[in-house]
């Protein structure tokens, strides 16, 4: 049985080996990360990406910068489907909600690449402590949850953290490039953010629009 997909629709494979692979006793995953979300809390104290494999995408689009038996990032909370054919379950998810891909999964070469208009941060204490905070230390709550702009317990909350990948616009990679650039540091609201943790380093995929303003040192 072949399964084939149109217009701007990507039909996903949650796959175990790459979930046990891409997660690690150091990871806190939900039950049901390999098909949908779990309960959202605000801060997103637990990870909220899961990773799967293109198992279908119009042909039109393979050549860009995705192509069939990729590992890919989906944001769970992106509005993904899940879908049954004959018994196996599979995500329907729009092409521009494809986060980032995966290569060399679980290998010291292993390397995110953003997509689609997302940006992809690492946590950078060093930086976001002395730009911040004027070099005070920070309690983990900011460093994961955000530092909140008000006196009160707001819920608009900021991070700084270091630019790694920035995706290029869908279906215009070469045309759309995004303003952001690698090594800056960006400002961003963490609760549009999605999580994630490799090798005992935190990261964030946001969608530039959610980035308020990058740093250049």
């Amino acid at each position: 049985m072949k399964v084939n997909a149109y217009n701007d629709l990507v039909i996903l494979k949650p796959r175990e080996d790459l979930e046990q692979a891409w997660a690690s006793s150091t990871i806190v995953m939900p039950d049901s990360a390999m098909i949908g979300p779990d309960t959202l809390e605000p801060g997103y104290a637990s990870d909220h990406t899961a990773i799967a494999e293109v198992h279908r995408m119009p042909e039109e689009y393979s050549s860009v910068d995705l192509k069939v038996g990729d590992g890919v990032l989906l944001p769970l909370f992106n509005g993904s489907k899940v879908i049954f054919i004959d018994r196996e379950p599979y995500l329907a998810v729009k092409r521009r909600g494809i986060a980032a891909r995966v290569e060399n999964l679980g290998l010291p070469s292993e390397k995110i690449t953003a997509l689609n208009g997302y940006i992809l941060t690492r946590r950078d204490r060093d930086a976001f402590e002395r730009l911040m905070h004027g070099g005070l230390p920070f309690p983990d709550e900011f460093l994961d949850s955000g530092m909140p702009c008000d006196a009160g317990d707001s819920i608009v909350r900021m991070v700084l953290e270091r630019i790694v990948s920035t995706g290029t616009a869908f279906l215009s990679p070469t045309l759309q490039r995004p303003k952001q650039r690698v090594g800056d540091l960006a400002l961003l609201n963490p609760i549009a953010a999605c999580k994630f943790r490799r090798f005992g380093q935190v990261y964030r995929l946001t969608p530039e629009g959610h980035v308020s303003l990058t740093i250049e040192e």
